[in-house]
Formats: structure tokens, sequence, C-alpha cells
């Protein structure tokens, strides 16, 4: 899934914007820490991507080939995502904080962590 820079630049500032009306975080660099959350925000992408086409292409192996929308292929595609961003939920975060923080820099820092959405759904 593509998404457009200004897409990403308005999420950001929506991000930082709450975070610091809630009081959750000062920035005392504030472009740096615009850049910080665009940088996972574009990295979950990346990372949503290539979890997409390895799903696709996993389900495009089988040799009783399942059709693109129907319930058997979503079923699938669900299960075998689920296992991709499982695998691939550490990189999005790790990408992100290494962006924020500098060498030899001992102040707090702000973390971003970005899961997806099953990560973040209540089971009940």
């Amino acid at each position: 899934m593509q998404i457009s820079e200004d897409r990403i630049s308005h999420l950001a500032h929506k991000i930082l914007e709450k975070l610091w009306r809630d009081d959750l975080a000062d920035f005392p660099d504030e472009a740096r820490a615009l850049g910080s959350i665009k940088g996972a925000i574009t990295g979950y992408f990346a990372v949503a991507e290539e979890v997409d086409q390895a799903v696709r292409k996993k389900l495009a192996s089988y040799s009783q080939a399942k059709v693109p929308g129907s319930r058997e292929w979503e079923i699938l595609y669900q299960k075998f995502a689920r296992k991709r961003w499982r695998r691939k939920k550490g990189s999005v975060a790790i990408k992100a904080s290494s962006r924020i923080l500098s060498p030899g820099n001992n102040k707090t820092c702000l973390k971003i962590s970005i899961y997806s959405q099953e990560d973040l759904s209540i089971s009940s």
C-alpha cells in the first residue's frame, strides 16, 4: 500500500500535536521529533508492504490456486499475515528508536513503537 508524503506528514503532525497537547512529551527540537515520527510511519508502511507481498507470493505458490478475495483466500491471508507481523513487529520499533536516539545523548527520549492493528485490538 502506497501512502503519499503529504499523508505521512499530516499523520506525523497529528501525532506530535496529540503528544504535546496531552502533556505526554516535550520536544526540545520539534523538527527532529517530527522527522522521527515520519520515519516510524514510513517504516511501518514499508513493513506492511513487505508483509503483503510475502503473503500474496505464498498464496500464489499453492498447487490449488486460491481465488483472491474468496473466503478461503481471505482466511489464509489473515493467518499468514499475522505470522509475518509477529516476526516483523520489532523491526519497525527498532528503526524508529534508532532515528531518535543519538550517540552520547543521555537525555530522556521519546521511543516510537508502532504495532499492527491486531496488537491493539481487545479480545473478549
